[in-house]
């Protein structure tokens, strides 16, 4: 709940993670749990332009394995780039 006052403070925002760092550390079943229902270890980058959306001059790269997608309706100057 003391982050929930002020989600936005960074102080907040660290010891919000610190806590859970710890919790996570010695409970590993829920780790593997919250892990499971955020979508596992994948990465994902993903730029959505929406149905009518343009999407311009973006670049992405991942290093190791994963998922780039570029949705749009006009897509221009995409580069996408994977090293693994």
């Amino acid at each position: 709940a003391f982050a929930s006052h002020s989600p936005d403070d960074p102080s907040r925002q660290q010891m919000l993670a610190q806590v859970l760092a710890v919790r996570l550390d010695k409970e590993q079943k829920l780790a593997e749990e919250l892990m499971a229902e955020i979508g596992g270890k994948e990465r994902v980058q993903e730029i959505i332009g929406g149905d009518d959306g343009t999407v311009a001059a973006v670049r992405q790269h991942m290093e190791g394995p994963g998922r780039q997608t570029i949705k749009g309706k006009n897509i221009f100057g995409a580069d996408q780039k994977m090293t693994r």
